[in-house]
């Protein structure tokens, strides 16, 4: 992460975007760039996050950013760290990542796609929201919050929805 003045940081609330190269996250990312710090939290995407950096920093704001991998503890952990080595303090979190879900009848999806939508949506969330809470409960202050996007239920017709607990079937 590159480095921030410290004068800044104490006048401007700083907001941790994980999936921010993500449509929605990008979106959440701009606009809470226009009057936060945002560190922005990206998994594969380094171009696509190096351009919403430099989009940011065009229009006035202050962004950083880091990979990490919300699959793994240590990676999230390593990445709340390093909002909290770089900025001071991290007043919100915002997780908008989520597993592109074939839309097919759920007896289609094989094991290993669904293995891998546990991970990155159940086990994932588990990681961001079970460290950002103890680290959000250690900052100053009571205006502090976690706010997560379930992309994966966005743009899906409930019949088709692999995650939901509606099984539908085709006819024999």
């Amino acid at each position: 992460m590159a480095s921030v003045d410290a004068r800044e940081v104490s006048s401007k609330r700083v907001v941790a975007v994980i999936g921010a190269t993500g449509g929605i996250g990008t979106g959440i990312a701009e606009r809470v760039a226009l009057d936060s710090i945002v560190a922005l939290g990206y998994f594969q995407n380094a171009s696509g996050v190096t351009e919403l950096q430099e989009r940011i920093t065009v229009a006035g704001g202050i962004a950083t950013t880091s990979q990490v991998d919300i699959r793994d503890g240590d990676s999230v952990q390593a990445f709340l760290d390093g909002v909290m080595k770089e900025h001071g303090q991290l007043d919100s979190l915002v997780l908008s990542t989520g597993y592109s879900i074939p839309i097919l009848p759920m007896d289609k999806v094989d094991d290993r796609t669904f293995g891998e939508i546990v991970e990155v949506e159940l086990i994932g969330s588990f990681n961001v929201i079970k460290r950002g809470i103890h680290l959000l409960r250690q900052q100053h202050g009571s205006n502090r919050s976690i706010c997560c996007v379930l992309t994966a239920a966005f743009a899906r017709t409930l019949e088709f929805d692999g995650m939901s607990a509606i099984l539908l079937f085709e006819p024999w």
